[in-house]
């Protein structure tokens, strides 16, 4: 299992830098054929651009990054993996799921380049597809927008009513809840400036305050052996079940947290340099391999 372990890591490793080869040279690529063009990227498709661009690249990086967000998902779920798969979850089921998100944010990330709209992946399939899966994919994404907003600001809801009040009741949890849905409604309609800033700045603060756990544990943390992470196996839920059903179970941990780097593609029509949009989707899952692998 070590050497599985370590040849999917490898695997993953490989995928990555072939991304950024390849999203490099499509990007060298866009800036000598556009170097002669009178007209517009932004209009192919035939789709004229409608909003204002007011976010630069790193901006955009952002957007995804936070909504991964490793401080929020990886260690919040950090049990439930170790109860579902153990160590292995982290070892094996990590740069697994990652080497396959990658394929998808690839692709995402292609996509955006040639139709950068704010409608995305709605757009995608009802140009691609026709307008039957533009409308499957239209009310899927509302509804996953809809529940995930509702379903972190309740998550942050029941952190901030503990810190704001000694023992919060239902009135007062549902007060803040509502505070924290009504300031994400004034940030959104104020534009899109004031929250590229604020993305900007939780992507410092992302990587510097995993940087930060991962010095604590370096230095105070219990070591194991490089082995742990590949040979050590669990089924704490349930003895009846087998282990490769846990370690299923597990990967939701993983899969979980690696989502919503689609923002990318929906802020895209609102991103400065169309040459570096595409890699927005695909580089916010770059460093993320490397943070998981030192927390864990």
């Amino acid at each position: 299992m070590v050497y599985l372990g370590i040849m999917i890591l490898l695997l993953t490793v490989i995928m990555m830098v072939f991304i950024i080869v390849h999203a490099s040279q499509s990007v060298r690529n866009w800036k000598t054929a556009q170097a002669g063009e009178a007209t517009p990227a932004g209009k192919s498709f035939g789709y004229k651009q409608e909003l204002i661009r007011d976010m630069g690249g790193f901006s955009n990086f952002s957007v995804s990054f936070s909504i991964i967000s490793i401080l929020t998902g990886a260690v919040s779920y950090y049990g439930y993996g170790f109860n579902q798969g153990g160590p292995a979850i982290m070892g094996i089921g990590w740069p697994l799921v990652t080497f396959f998100v990658l394929f998808v944010a690839a692709a995402m990330a292609e996509l955006t380049s040639a139709i950068p709209t704010s409608g995305a992946i709605y757009h995608w399939a009802s140009i691609l597809g026709g307008p039957t899966w533009g409308w499957f994919t239209g009310w899927l994404n509302i509804v996953g927008q809809v529940t995930i907003v509702a379903g972190i600001d309740y998550g942050c809801a029941t952190f901030a009513s503990n810190l704001i009040f000694a023992s919060p009741n239902k009135f007062q949890f549902l007060l803040t809840y509502a505070a924290i849905l009504a300031s994400h409604a004034l940030l959104n309609h104020f534009g899109i400036n004031v929250v590229s800033k604020l993305n900007s700045i939780s992507t410092i603060y992302h990587v510097v305050g995993v940087f930060l756990i991962i010095g604590v544990l370096f230095i105070a943390g219990p070591t194991h052996h490089v082995t742990y992470l590949f040979t050590t196996f669990s089924t704490a839920t349930s003895s009846n079940m087998p282990y490769w059903g846990a370690f299923l179970i597990g990967l939701l941990q993983a899969q979980w947290t690696l989502t919503g780097y689609d923002a990318s593609a929906h802020t895209s029509e609102e991103t400065l340099n169309l040459a570096f949009k595409h890699l927005g989707a695909c580089s916010s899952l770059l460093p993320f391999l490397g943070f998981s692998g030192l927390l864990y």
